[in-house]
Protein backbone atom coordinates (compact mmCIF):
# COMPACT_ATOMS: atom_id res chain seq x y z
CA UNK A 1 0.00 0.00 0.00
CA UNK A 2 1.57 3.18 -1.06
CA UNK A 3 -0.17 6.82 0.44
CA UNK A 4 -2.80 8.64 -1.11
CA UNK A 5 -2.48 12.33 0.08
CA UNK A 6 -0.58 15.34 -0.96
CA UNK A 7 3.20 14.91 -1.43
CA UNK A 8 5.73 17.22 -0.92
CA UNK A 9 9.15 16.03 -1.87
CA UNK A 10 12.43 17.54 -2.04
CA UNK A 11 14.35 17.84 -5.13
CA UNK A 12 17.92 17.06 -5.01
CA UNK A 13 20.89 19.13 -5.35
CA UNK A 14 18.96 21.88 -4.70
CA UNK A 15 19.83 22.82 -0.87
CA UNK A 16 16.32 22.02 0.09
CA UNK A 17 14.99 24.96 -1.64
CA UNK A 18 13.62 23.55 -3.92
CA UNK A 19 9.88 21.51 -3.30
CA UNK A 20 7.83 19.12 -5.74
CA UNK A 21 4.36 19.10 -4.83
CA UNK A 22 1.84 16.97 -5.85
CA UNK A 23 -1.81 16.94 -5.82
CA UNK A 24 -4.32 14.80 -6.67
CA UNK A 25 -7.36 15.57 -9.32
CA UNK A 26 -9.62 18.12 -7.02
CA UNK A 27 -7.64 17.12 -4.17
CA UNK A 28 -9.35 13.71 -3.44
CA UNK A 29 -7.32 11.36 -1.70
CA UNK A 30 -7.85 7.54 -0.42
CA UNK A 31 -6.02 8.01 2.12
CA UNK A 32 -3.71 4.37 1.18
CA UNK A 33 -4.07 3.21 -1.81
CA UNK A 34 -2.45 0.03 -3.67
CA UNK A 35 -0.30 0.65 -6.87
CA UNK A 36 -2.77 -1.11 -9.27
CA UNK A 37 -5.69 1.18 -7.68
CA UNK A 38 -3.37 3.79 -8.32
CA UNK A 39 -3.00 3.32 -11.95
CA UNK A 40 -7.28 2.40 -12.13
CA UNK A 41 -7.86 5.93 -10.79
CA UNK A 42 -4.82 8.02 -11.67
CA UNK A 43 -3.40 8.74 -7.98
CA UNK A 44 -0.82 10.97 -8.73
CA UNK A 45 0.05 10.65 -4.49
CA UNK A 46 1.28 7.13 -5.48
CA UNK A 47 2.88 7.11 -8.43
CA UNK A 48 4.94 9.71 -7.92
CA UNK A 49 6.32 8.42 -4.81
CA UNK A 50 6.00 5.23 -6.45
CA UNK A 51 8.01 6.50 -9.27
CA UNK A 52 11.08 8.72 -7.19
CA UNK A 53 11.46 5.19 -5.40
CA UNK A 54 12.10 3.40 -8.19
CA UNK A 55 14.54 6.22 -10.15
CA UNK A 56 13.46 8.51 -12.85
CA UNK A 57 16.37 7.84 -15.17
CA UNK A 58 15.09 4.23 -14.86
CA UNK A 59 12.11 4.98 -16.02
CA UNK A 60 13.15 7.40 -18.15
CA UNK A 61 15.63 4.64 -20.07
CA UNK A 62 12.51 2.08 -19.91
CA UNK A 63 10.24 4.74 -21.89
CA UNK A 64 12.99 4.73 -24.46
CA UNK A 65 13.03 1.14 -24.87
CA UNK A 66 9.57 0.25 -25.17
CA UNK A 67 9.73 3.21 -28.43
CA UNK A 68 9.96 6.90 -26.78
CA UNK A 69 12.27 8.31 -29.37
CA UNK A 70 11.97 11.72 -28.26
CA UNK A 71 14.54 12.66 -25.06
CA UNK A 72 12.77 11.50 -21.79
CA UNK A 73 13.75 13.92 -18.42
CA UNK A 74 14.85 12.39 -15.21
CA UNK A 75 13.47 15.10 -13.42
CA UNK A 76 11.24 14.43 -10.07
CA UNK A 77 7.79 15.68 -12.64
CA UNK A 78 8.98 13.00 -15.23
CA UNK A 79 6.89 10.53 -12.67
CA UNK A 80 3.97 11.78 -13.88
CA UNK A 81 4.47 12.83 -17.92
CA UNK A 82 6.01 16.39 -16.82
CA UNK A 83 9.03 16.33 -19.73
CA UNK A 84 10.63 18.97 -21.30
CA UNK A 85 9.94 17.86 -24.56
CA UNK A 86 6.59 16.08 -25.61
CA UNK A 87 6.28 12.97 -27.12
CA UNK A 88 4.09 12.17 -30.20
CA UNK A 89 0.95 9.96 -30.55
CA UNK A 90 2.37 7.41 -32.72
CA UNK A 91 5.16 6.96 -30.22
CA UNK A 92 2.96 6.14 -27.35
CA UNK A 93 0.96 3.91 -29.16
CA UNK A 94 4.39 2.22 -30.43
CA UNK A 95 5.35 2.22 -26.54
CA UNK A 96 2.08 0.75 -25.25
CA UNK A 97 2.00 -1.56 -28.16
CA UNK A 98 4.74 -3.57 -25.93
CA UNK A 99 2.43 -4.21 -23.47
CA UNK A 100 0.06 -6.13 -25.36
CA UNK A 101 2.92 -7.61 -27.16
CA UNK A 102 4.17 -9.33 -23.69
CA UNK A 103 6.70 -7.22 -23.00
CA UNK A 104 8.25 -6.93 -26.83
CA UNK A 105 8.97 -3.93 -28.63
CA UNK A 106 7.67 -3.99 -32.40
CA UNK A 107 9.66 -3.35 -35.38
CA UNK A 108 10.02 -4.17 -39.05
CA UNK A 109 12.48 -4.12 -41.86
CA UNK A 110 10.31 -1.32 -43.25
CA UNK A 111 9.75 0.83 -40.35
CA UNK A 112 11.03 4.02 -38.82
CA UNK A 113 14.40 4.68 -38.16
CA UNK A 114 15.72 3.77 -34.47
CA UNK A 115 13.36 0.76 -34.25
CA UNK A 116 10.67 3.03 -35.04
CA UNK A 117 6.72 1.77 -35.83
CA UNK A 118 5.68 0.61 -39.30
CA UNK A 119 3.71 2.49 -41.22
CA UNK A 120 4.01 0.32 -44.39
CA UNK A 121 3.34 -3.04 -45.40
CA UNK A 122 4.75 -3.72 -48.41
CA UNK A 123 5.79 -2.51 -51.70
CA UNK A 124 4.64 -3.26 -54.71
CA UNK A 125 5.14 -2.52 -58.39
CA UNK A 126 2.45 -1.37 -60.93
CA UNK A 127 1.82 -4.88 -62.14
CA UNK A 128 1.35 -6.15 -58.69
CA UNK A 129 4.51 -7.91 -57.88
CA UNK A 130 5.72 -7.10 -54.43
CA UNK A 131 8.83 -5.71 -54.20
CA UNK A 132 9.50 -5.66 -50.38
CA UNK A 133 7.34 -7.09 -47.92
CA UNK A 134 8.13 -6.18 -44.37
CA UNK A 135 9.51 -8.28 -41.80
CA UNK A 136 8.36 -8.43 -38.25
CA UNK A 137 10.77 -7.90 -35.80
CA UNK A 138 10.75 -7.94 -31.62
CA UNK A 139 12.67 -7.22 -28.92
CA UNK A 140 12.23 -7.83 -25.24
CA UNK A 141 12.17 -4.80 -23.41
CA UNK A 142 10.17 -5.69 -20.61
CA UNK A 143 9.44 -9.00 -18.53
CA UNK A 144 6.53 -10.97 -20.53
CA UNK A 145 4.94 -11.41 -16.97
CA UNK A 146 5.20 -8.01 -15.63
CA UNK A 147 3.49 -6.70 -19.37
CA UNK A 148 0.75 -9.30 -18.80
CA UNK A 149 0.07 -7.79 -15.23
CA UNK A 150 -0.40 -4.34 -16.18
CA UNK A 151 -2.48 -4.84 -19.38
CA UNK A 152 -4.57 -6.85 -16.33
CA UNK A 153 -4.57 -3.59 -14.19
CA UNK A 154 -4.78 -1.14 -17.61
CA UNK A 155 -8.67 -3.03 -17.93
CA UNK A 156 -9.26 -1.75 -14.68
CA UNK A 157 -9.36 1.87 -15.93
CA UNK A 158 -12.15 0.88 -19.01
CA UNK A 159 -13.97 -0.98 -16.52
CA UNK A 160 -13.97 0.99 -13.33
CA UNK A 161 -11.65 3.81 -13.30
CA UNK A 162 -10.57 7.04 -15.32
CA UNK A 163 -11.17 5.62 -18.66
CA UNK A 164 -15.05 4.39 -18.33
CA UNK A 165 -15.89 6.38 -21.50
CA UNK A 166 -13.90 3.91 -23.88
CA UNK A 167 -15.27 0.78 -22.77
CA UNK A 168 -16.00 -1.28 -26.15
CA UNK A 169 -19.00 -3.26 -24.73
CA UNK A 170 -19.86 -5.87 -22.60
CA UNK A 171 -17.36 -9.21 -23.37
CA UNK A 172 -15.04 -6.85 -25.68
CA UNK A 173 -11.46 -6.66 -24.58
CA UNK A 174 -9.85 -2.65 -23.88
CA UNK A 175 -7.21 -1.86 -21.62
CA UNK A 176 -5.62 1.83 -21.86
CA UNK A 177 -4.82 4.90 -19.66
CA UNK A 178 -5.78 8.50 -19.22
CA UNK A 179 -3.49 11.53 -18.73
CA UNK A 180 -4.35 15.36 -18.04
CA UNK A 181 -1.69 17.72 -17.67
CA UNK A 182 -1.97 20.67 -15.81
CA UNK A 183 -4.86 22.94 -16.22
CA UNK A 184 -6.21 20.66 -18.69
CA UNK A 185 -3.82 22.23 -21.09
CA UNK A 186 -3.16 18.61 -23.07
CA UNK A 187 -5.73 15.02 -22.69
CA UNK A 188 -4.39 11.84 -23.18
CA UNK A 189 -6.04 8.49 -23.77
CA UNK A 190 -3.94 5.23 -25.34
CA UNK A 191 -4.85 1.80 -25.23
CA UNK A 192 -5.76 -1.03 -27.21
CA UNK A 193 -8.05 -3.87 -27.90
CA UNK A 194 -7.12 -7.63 -29.46
CA UNK A 195 -6.67 -5.56 -32.94
CA UNK A 196 -5.33 -1.81 -32.62
CA UNK A 197 -2.93 0.21 -30.19
CA UNK A 198 -4.28 3.57 -30.42
CA UNK A 199 -2.98 6.74 -28.90
CA UNK A 200 -5.23 9.94 -29.14
CA UNK A 201 -4.34 13.60 -27.97
CA UNK A 202 -6.33 16.63 -27.77
CA UNK A 203 -4.78 19.53 -26.98
CA UNK A 204 -4.36 23.31 -29.31
CA UNK A 205 -1.26 21.93 -31.70
CA UNK A 206 0.15 25.90 -31.71
CA UNK A 207 0.28 26.55 -28.22
CA UNK A 208 -0.58 25.32 -25.06
CA UNK A 209 -4.09 26.23 -23.72
CA UNK A 210 -6.27 25.44 -20.95
CA UNK A 211 -9.18 23.80 -21.81
CA UNK A 212 -11.33 24.45 -18.79
CA UNK A 213 -14.91 24.25 -20.05
CA UNK A 214 -14.90 22.69 -23.56
CA UNK A 215 -16.33 19.50 -22.39
CA UNK A 216 -19.98 20.89 -22.32
CA UNK A 217 -18.55 23.40 -19.50
CA UNK A 218 -16.82 20.86 -17.59
CA UNK A 219 -12.86 20.39 -18.25
CA UNK A 220 -11.38 18.22 -20.79
CA UNK A 221 -9.57 15.35 -19.18
CA UNK A 222 -8.00 12.29 -20.81
CA UNK A 223 -11.34 10.48 -19.55
CA UNK A 224 -13.51 13.26 -21.90
CA UNK A 225 -13.05 13.60 -25.05
CA UNK A 226 -9.91 11.41 -25.98
CA UNK A 227 -11.42 8.46 -24.27
CA UNK A 228 -14.54 8.97 -26.31
CA UNK A 229 -12.69 9.73 -29.93
CA UNK A 230 -10.70 6.20 -28.53
CA UNK A 231 -13.90 4.28 -28.53
CA UNK A 232 -15.59 5.31 -31.65
CA UNK A 233 -12.23 4.76 -33.38
CA UNK A 234 -11.68 1.11 -32.73
CA UNK A 235 -15.75 0.61 -33.19
CA UNK A 236 -15.33 2.37 -36.37
CA UNK A 237 -12.10 0.02 -37.42
CA UNK A 238 -13.21 -3.06 -35.93
CA UNK A 239 -16.63 -3.05 -38.02
CA UNK A 240 -14.30 -1.95 -41.27
CA UNK A 241 -11.99 -5.05 -41.02
CA UNK A 242 -15.30 -6.89 -39.88
CA UNK A 243 -17.55 -6.03 -42.99
CA UNK A 244 -14.09 -6.64 -45.13
CA UNK A 245 -13.49 -10.34 -43.76
CA UNK A 246 -17.28 -11.11 -44.22
CA UNK A 247 -17.63 -9.60 -47.77
CA UNK A 248 -13.86 -12.22 -48.62
CA UNK A 249 -15.53 -15.23 -47.04
CA UNK A 250 -18.74 -14.80 -48.87
CA UNK A 251 -17.23 -14.91 -52.34
CA UNK A 252 -15.73 -18.05 -51.35
CA UNK A 253 -18.90 -18.91 -50.20
CA UNK A 254 -18.14 -18.78 -46.27
CA UNK A 255 -20.53 -18.04 -43.55
CA UNK A 256 -19.07 -15.08 -41.40
CA UNK A 257 -16.67 -15.77 -38.98
CA UNK A 258 -16.70 -15.12 -35.66
CA UNK A 259 -14.65 -11.64 -35.41
CA UNK A 260 -12.62 -13.11 -32.81
CA UNK A 261 -11.10 -15.61 -34.82
CA UNK A 262 -9.17 -13.47 -36.68
CA UNK A 263 -7.94 -11.28 -33.77
CA UNK A 264 -4.77 -11.64 -31.06
CA UNK A 265 -5.69 -13.71 -27.89
CA UNK A 266 -5.67 -10.79 -25.04
CA UNK A 267 -4.24 -12.04 -21.82
CA UNK A 268 -6.54 -13.44 -19.62
CA UNK A 269 -8.21 -11.42 -17.37
CA UNK A 270 -8.37 -11.82 -13.68
CA UNK A 271 -9.59 -9.90 -10.51
CA UNK A 272 -7.02 -7.29 -9.78
CA UNK A 273 -8.08 -5.74 -5.96
CA UNK A 274 -8.41 -1.91 -5.92
CA UNK A 275 -9.18 1.28 -3.71
CA UNK A 276 -11.36 3.75 -5.29
CA UNK A 277 -10.22 7.27 -4.47
CA UNK A 278 -13.37 9.68 -4.11
CA UNK A 279 -13.38 10.95 -7.34
CA UNK A 280 -11.33 9.92 -10.16
CA UNK A 281 -9.24 11.65 -12.22
CA UNK A 282 -11.03 12.16 -16.26
CA UNK A 283 -14.37 13.72 -15.29
CA UNK A 284 -15.75 10.24 -14.37
CA UNK A 285 -17.61 10.67 -11.19
CA UNK A 286 -21.19 9.68 -11.44
CA UNK A 287 -23.42 10.38 -13.49
CA UNK A 288 -21.08 10.86 -16.67
CA UNK A 289 -21.24 14.23 -18.34
CA UNK A 290 -23.09 14.59 -21.23
CA UNK A 291 -21.53 13.82 -24.32
CA UNK A 292 -20.45 16.21 -27.12
CA UNK A 293 -20.02 14.99 -30.80
CA UNK A 294 -16.54 13.52 -31.16
CA UNK A 295 -16.40 11.91 -34.29
CA UNK A 296 -13.75 9.62 -34.95
CA UNK A 297 -12.26 9.44 -38.40
CA UNK A 298 -10.25 6.36 -40.38
CA UNK A 299 -6.54 6.01 -39.41
CA UNK A 300 -4.04 3.05 -39.06
CA UNK A 301 -4.36 1.29 -35.90
CA UNK A 302 -1.30 3.56 -34.18
CA UNK A 303 -2.40 6.95 -33.86
CA UNK A 304 -5.87 8.33 -35.68
CA UNK A 305 -6.18 11.84 -36.71
CA UNK A 306 -9.44 13.40 -35.76
CA UNK A 307 -10.60 16.52 -34.58
CA UNK A 308 -12.85 17.97 -31.85
CA UNK A 309 -15.25 20.67 -32.25
CA UNK A 310 -12.74 23.02 -30.78
CA UNK A 311 -9.78 21.71 -29.81
CA UNK A 312 -7.52 19.18 -31.58
CA UNK A 313 -6.20 16.13 -31.61
CA UNK A 314 -2.82 15.39 -34.58
CA UNK A 315 -0.70 12.12 -34.59
CA UNK A 316 2.15 14.15 -36.03
CA UNK A 317 3.45 17.04 -33.67
CA UNK A 318 4.47 16.38 -29.92
CA UNK A 319 2.30 17.61 -27.13
CA UNK A 320 3.20 20.67 -25.66
CA UNK A 321 4.65 19.80 -22.22
CA UNK A 322 7.12 20.91 -19.53
CA UNK A 323 8.29 20.38 -16.28
CA UNK A 324 4.93 19.58 -14.01
CA UNK A 325 2.73 18.66 -16.47
CA UNK A 326 1.26 15.20 -16.43
CA UNK A 327 0.35 13.07 -19.20
CA UNK A 328 0.31 8.98 -19.79
CA UNK A 329 3.65 8.27 -19.82
CA UNK A 330 4.79 4.50 -19.01
CA UNK A 331 6.09 5.66 -15.43
CA UNK A 332 2.26 5.67 -14.93
CA UNK A 333 1.61 8.93 -13.89
CA UNK A 334 -1.67 10.75 -15.26
CA UNK A 335 -2.32 13.78 -13.93
CA UNK A 336 -0.04 17.17 -13.44
CA UNK A 337 0.89 17.98 -9.63
CA UNK A 338 -0.87 21.57 -8.78
CA UNK A 339 2.79 23.09 -7.97
CA UNK A 340 6.07 22.11 -8.72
Amino acid sequence: MWPSRKRVFTVPNTKGKEKFVVNNFESKYAGSQTLAGGLTYSDNAVFSAVGISVGPQKIASLAERMGIRTPVSSNYAMTLGGLHEGVTPLDMAHAYETFIEHGRRVGGSLGASNDGPVGIESVTSPGGKVLKQNEKRTKSVLPGNIADQTVQIMTTVISQGTGRRAALGPGQFAAGKTGTTENSGDAWFVGFNDRWTVAVWVGYADKLKPMLTEFAGAPVEGGTFPAQIWHDFMTAADNIVDDRNAKERAKKGLPPKPATEDQTTPVPVTAIPTKPAPVPEGGDSAPPAPQPAAPATGGTGTSPKTTTQTPTQTSTQPSPSGDGTGGTGTSGGTSAPGEG
